[in-house]
């Protein structure tokens, strides 16, 4: 399907009413993005042309500049936009000197216009926080929050069986539109936000339909419409000419429905030499035999949608790492953000930065039931994982197959966020080199977070909690070892447990190896392990066990150095080593070279 074509031609109704009565699911909400009278407070309409109303009255004195600000606000709803980013959507690569200066000043404009002096109280576009500026509004006064309301509520209602009640909700969201996303707004066309949410309206208008085929009130005449402007926007798009012969076969027009599959056939042979996929088949068969469709789940578009969990396990002996969790827990739970909460773990390699994220994320099973995604960026390798590779991996753990994965970045970045939109889903983040990557697979609606692990403090990632990790405390160390070797063999010996903390640096890497080699060999005393380390030079092979090694964990960063110094090649700084809280440093000499030089600069 192309996002680009006008999202007019589902012929919308222009005044974003649906005439029925009666409807108790959503009475409650009454509309306030209708073309009626506008209701005292805050209005903001971007699903069409942009219009601005306060106390009533609309708004027309703004500047384009204004207005392409006050959009890209809109768009991103409670998420930071950064200065830079809207002097690049309003001059593009030739910014004049003042640019800084002229953003500002709309900013205060529109401070103006949205919290003027005698409003309720509450604050639409608070200070610079220094990530950026941010809108904060709520459903009733953007019409982009109401349209994701409904059509979360719609797939809610549908989820529990009740179809009927989802139609209602989804004839309400699609009501919303009155043509294209900020259509008077030239500086935005073609902006992946505006993009992403033509996307949106074609998935909601796919998940309605597959209501009205469950339905029992007969619903099918009134998708019909938005059915056939799918279809004539994309006519190989197999998903909505399934959804339309469908449709048309429980609206009483069997004829109309045989008539497109024919037509559709026709066409793939003509210009792809295919034959049509399993969906048309199937609603084909299902016509002939006059059968009701299959109940499918909104969200599917074709494709297939079921809740994906893919982290790994979480460490059954985590310990310690108290404040890290909390701050990571509050961060995402956080009830009254309306963006996408971010939390960027970094620290050195061996900090434990995997084991706190998975940690943390664990806990949120029960808050995003939609699914949790793992995404290993392998950033401090050196052979980093493409964005592309990475987005159409997510996009196949997400339902969408092969075919449906559009061959650009920035377009698979844009399926993949219509994929998430309205629901609820963590992502994790694992060994990011840079916030490029991490921004490509951000999800970009209300409802989702994502954590994301780094070796370095990835300080651009707009709006993100940033959580340092460095080594354990002395006591959370040795309560590590205690966990893994058993509490008795530390009570027995306390000064060598402590003695082996320092030598480890207190990093939970190299305790775990320790204590995975102590707990295999339960006549060692603690003391000989320690001694083992901190005299002479056998501390790096001492740190490797299995496939845990911290030589690795090192090397891996080393390698991916872009410029490594002359005559270093396939070794890596022996004198980067760990260092406790107190400031102690673990010996360091078994190099895989014949000599040993000081650490670079660069590591």
């Amino acid at each position: 399907m192309n996002p680009r074509v006008p999202v007019r031609a589902l012929n919308l109704p222009p005044d974003g009413r649906i005439s029925e009565g009666g409807d108790a699911f959503v009475s409650a909400r009454l509309n306030p993005m209708s073309s009626g009278p506008l209701e005292a407070g805050l209005r903001i309409r971007v699903l069409g042309p942009m219009l601005i109303a306060q106390a009533g009255t609309e708004i027309r004195a703004l500047a384009a500049g204004q207005r392409t600000v006050l959009g890209l606000l809109a768009l991103s709803h409670g998420s930071p936009v950064r200065r830079e980013s809207i002097i690049d959507v309003l001059w593009g690569d030739k910014p004049p000197a003042s640019a800084a200066g002229i953003v500002q000043t709309y900013i205060s404009r529109l401070r103006s216009v949205l919290d003027p002096v005698g409003a309720d109280g509450r604050v639409h576009l608070p200070a610079s926080d220094g990530a950026g500026y941010r809108l904060q509004a709520t459903a009733d006064e953007l019409d982009l929050l109401e349209f994701r309301w409904l059509v979360d509520s719609a797939r809610q209602a549908y989820a529990a069986g009740d179809a009927d009640r989802a139609c209602r909700a989804y004839e309400r969201a699609v009501a919303l539109w009155r043509g294209d996303p900020l259509a008077d707004v030239d500086a935005l066309r073609g902006h992946p936000a505006v993009v992403a949410l033509a996307h949106e309206l074609a998935t909601a208008v796919l998940e309605y339909a597959d209501c009205t085929a469950a339905a029992t009130d007969g619903r099918q005449e009134r998708v019909l419409p938005h059915l056939r402007a799918l279809a004539a926007r994309d006519p190989l798009h197999e998903a909505s000419h399934a959804r339309l012969m469908t449709a048309l076969a429980g609206a009483g027009r069997q004829a109309e429905a045989l008539r497109e599959y024919h037509e559709l056939r026709r066409r793939l042979d003509e210009q792809l030499g295919v034959r049509p996929g399993p969906a048309v088949r199937e609603a084909y068969a299902q016509i002939l035999r006059q059968e009701a469709p299959a109940r499918a789940r909104p969200g599917a578009n074709g494709d297939r949608w079921a809740p994906v969990f893919q982290l790994p396990a979480a460490l059954a002996d985590f310990t310690g790492r108290e404040a890290e969790c909390e701050r990571i827990i509050g961060a995402i739970s956080a009830g009254d953000h309306p963006g996408v909460p971010l939390v960027a773990i970094s620290g050195p390699p061996g900090a434990g930065k995997t084991t706190v994220a998975l940690y943390a994320a664990h806990k949120f099973r029960d808050q995003f039931p939609d699914g949790q995604l793992w995404v290993e960026l392998a950033g401090s390798s050196a052979r980093p994982r493409s964005a592309g590779e990475v987005l159409g991996e997510l996009l196949r753990a997400l339902g969408v197959d092969g075919s449906g994965i559009p061959d650009g970045d920035a377009e698979r970045a844009v399926c993949y966020r219509s994929r998430l939109a309205g629901r609820r889903v963590l992502v994790v983040v694992d060994d990011a080199a840079s916030v490029g990557l991490v921004r490509l697979v951000t999800p970009g609606t209300a409802g989702c977070a994502l954590i994301v692990t780094s070796r370095t403090r990835l300080e651009g990632l707009d709006g993100a909690h940033l959580v340092p990790l460095e080594a354990m405390t002395a006591d959370d160390a040795v309560g590590l070892l205690a966990r893994i070797i058993g509490p008795r063999r530390i009570g027995a010996e306390p000064d060598a447990a402590r003695e082996l903390v320092r030598a480890c640096g207190a990093l939970p890497l190299a305790l775990r190896i320790v204590g995975a080699k102590l707990a295999t060999r339960p006549s060692w005393p603690v003391s000989a392990m320690a001694g083992r380390i901190t005299q002479g030079n056998s501390l790096i092979r001492e740190l490797e066990a299995d496939d845990l090694s911290v030589r690795a964990s090192i090397a891996s960063s080393y390698e991916s150095l872009p410029e490594r110094p002359a005559g270093r090649s396939g070794c890596w700084p022996c004198s980067a080593r760990p260092t406790s809280p107190d400031g102690w440093s673990a010996p360091c000499s078994a190099t895989p070279g014949p000599t040993r030089r000081p650490t670079s600069p660069t590591i």
